[in-house]
């Protein structure tokens, strides 16, 4: 039995929502059977759901709600076969919780005299890291230029006052 990661080059994507916050975490099976069609098992405390939907068919209950999407560039015809042997499972993560373990991995240091910021982060998957990194320096930058042009109109804001007052007393 092999188990991993996938990140990239996955035969299909999920869109959900959680309905119930007792089935965050809660181990989700997907089977693939053809291009078109999937096996869905859900198995929590002691409450089972086995069905065969469409890709792209919405899937709702009173736990979740989701649409599984097959990925056209990887699932086809030829595909199907190696592909339909694997079993994968996915879970919905609660966001406070991933937040959390992102947290954990991540490790920020700084020189004393240094304006640049060292952001290393650990996962099983490195391109899921360097994509983390990538965003986390892209919104870093985002913000701060955001905070800088607001400094910047506050700035010019209180020298147009100054300069009204200044008027007024001539």
């Amino acid at each position: 039995l092999k188990t991993g990661e996938i990140y990239q080059g996955r035969p299909f994507y999920v869109e959900g929502k959680i309905l119930d916050w007792n089935y965050y975490g809660v181990p989700i099976y997907v089977s693939i059977i053809s291009k078109e069609k999937y096996r869905l098992s859900i198995d929590h405390e002691g409450k089972k759901y086995n069905g065969i939907h469409k890709f792209g068919e919405p899937v709702v209950n009173d736990k979740l709600s989701m649409i599984i999407n097959s990925d056209s560039t990887i699932l086809n015809d030829k595909s199907v076969a190696s592909i339909g042997e694997a079993k994968y499972l996915f879970r919905f993560n609660e966001r406070t919780a991933l937040v959390k373990k992102f947290q954990n991995a991540l490790t920020l240091s700084m020189d004393e005299e240094a304006t640049v910021i060292n952001a290393f982060i650990e996962d099983q998957v490195a391109d899921k890291a360097v994509n983390f990194i990538k965003i986390l320096t892209e919104t870093y930058l985002t913000n701060s230029i955001s905070v800088q042009k607001n400094i910047n109109e506050n700035t010019i804001t209180f020298i147009d006052n100054q300069l009204k007052d200044i008027e007024d007393i001539l």
